[in-house]
């Protein structure tokens, strides 16, 4: 998924979830030491979208799980809510891109 794509895709899940144009965007690199697990608290009306498929790492969260290396996993899940869990487990520093949607509540 490119950055366009995904831009797209906030904007129709964000009316979707009833937030019209009431939210802002985020863009996220986050950078993984060898082996780090980080676990970002977000709520569940606020969207994390995987923008490019990072080899190595694993993202949890109650909308399912990303990991290319899980042959078990049926479906990888780009969209993510509430509470992330995002592993690298690689032996390797790894980046992870996504953009962040946060509703803003009036």
């Amino acid at each position: 998924m490119n950055e366009q794509l995904a831009l797209g895709y906030i904007a129709c899940r964000m009316k979707d979830l009833g937030f019209e144009n009431h939210y802002s965007l985020r863009f996220k690199h986050i950078r993984l030491q060898p082996a780090e697990t980080l676990e970002l608290k977000g709520s569940p009306q606020q969207l994390y979208l995987l923008v490019e498929p990072a080899e190595e790492i694993r993202i949890e969260s109650h909308k399912g799980i990303f990991d290319l290396s899980d042959d078990k996993i049926n479906e990888l899940q780009y969209e993510h809510s509430g509470r992330l869990i995002i592993i690298n487990q690689s032996l390797l520093i790894n980046d992870v891109k996504m953009i962040e949607a946060i509703p803003i509540i009036k």
